[in-house]
């Protein structure tokens, strides 16, 4: 990947392509249109960030590097394109992410749908593990896992 920056407001259409063509968000036109509005009203802020390859908008990443969470920063979401997984972006993305948590934190958690099989897989290699359970909201079958890693385990892994 060439670089990582700030999202701004000329990336916020690429960037809700980038979330919506990742399982598990929701293709609805009105789901893309409220994360389009979402990213809108965000960008340009501390911790929402993209990934480019080539000058096209391959990830992003938003994140909370302040302990706000269990005394830790908090990933809300990370996303690649589907043409350009499997070349570590994610990766990239995920340690920028955490040296900017572990900046200020000794916890990085990252909140995931445990429908994910791809994104659970890609955190346990990333050395994170899931401490804790949401439950889906009656109906949905959509639980959420909460996943961690500490800066000590991010030390060791070098």
């Amino acid at each position: 990947m060439s670089r990582i920056r700030k999202l701004n407001l000329s990336d916020v259409s690429d960037a809700t392509a980038v979330l919506h063509s990742a399982d598990p968000w929701d293709s609805n036109e009105g789901f893309r249109e409220r994360s389009r509005q979402v990213l809108e009203s965000v960008s340009g802020r501390e911790g929402l960030y993209v990934g480019e390859e080539n000058e096209t908008v391959a990830g992003i990443v938003w994140f909370l590097p302040e302990p706000v969470f269990a005394e830790g920063g908090l990933v809300i979401l990370l996303a690649v394109r589907p043409e350009m997984r499997r070349r570590g972006i994610a990766r990239q993305l995920l340690g920028f992410t955490e040296r900017k948590i572990f900046n200020q934190s000794q916890s990085s958690f990252f909140s995931i749908s445990s429908h994910n099989n791809s994104g659970l897989q890609f955190l346990e290699k990333m050395g994170y593990t899931k401490v804790s359970e949401i439950p889906s909201p009656v109906g949905s079958g959509d639980a959420h896992w909460i996943f961690r890693k500490t800066a000590q385990a991010r030390k060791n892994a070098r």
